[in-house]
Order: C-alpha cells, then structure tokens, then sequence
C-alpha cells in the first residue's frame, strides 16, 4: 500500500483528501504546514507528496524545492495541489520540478488517475 504525504493547511481539504485516497487504498500522513510536512518526510517511508502551494509557514514552493535537492527524497514524486492561476509561474516550476499537478477544485477521477500515472512512472 503506497503512502501518501498530504500537506495543505486547509483543514477541511486535508480531511476530503485523506479520506478519498484511503477509500482508494492509500495510506496518508498528513501536515497542517510545510515544516510539519518536511519533518513527516523525514520520519516516514512516504511514496508521494500532494503538496499546496500556498501555506502559513514555508510555501508549498520551497518545500518542493527542498524535497528535490535533499538526495534521499529527491526520488519522490511531488503532486503540486493549487488553483489554477498559481500553477503558470514558470520561474518557480523551473526550479522546484514537481512531477504533476492537481487543480483547485479537483475531480475525484482526476485526483486518483494522476496518482496512479505519478506512482507507476515511479515504479511503486
């Protein structure tokens, strides 16, 4: 059963999330906030990221930029989880690499075949 690192700071979205992706198999960990996520990171075996951009703290961003320069996360997969409007930045997507995106409002459908897609290019 591959896990999932969800990070958003919107409770209400964490809990919709998590509970979609454990009905789907997944287990989750979950963080209110990108410091919170890295420390997750670091004490979990976790498969995939869905990591907000926008967070309290440190933004969903930089977390992604550290994930991929740290060698023993690089290899995670990161599902960037934004409004649309935030998504076009391409300085910021040339220097983090997140390996998807996922829109603000999401489709069930769409929330669970690009993980399937992110996971098996993975290999998990």
């Amino acid at each position: 059963m591959p896990t999932i690192l969800l990070i958003d700071d919107e409770e209400d979205i964490r809990a919709l999330v998590s509970i979609l992706l454990q009905d789907a198999g997944y287990a989750v960990c979950e963080a209110g906030n990108g410091a919170e996520g890295l420390a997750l990171l670091t004490a979990n075996a976790v498969d995939l990221i869905i990591l907000d951009v926008v967070l309290p703290d440190i933004s969903g961003w930089e977390v992604c930029r550290r994930v991929k320069a740290m060698p023993a996360t690089a290899a995670i997969p990161v599902v960037i989880f934004t409004v649309r409007s935030q998504m076009y930045d391409e300085a910021r997507l040339a220097s983090v690499h997140p390996d998807a995106f996922i829109n603000k409002p999401f489709a069930r459908t769409e929330l669970l075949e690009t993980l399937v897609r992110v996971l098996a290019g993975r290999g998990a």
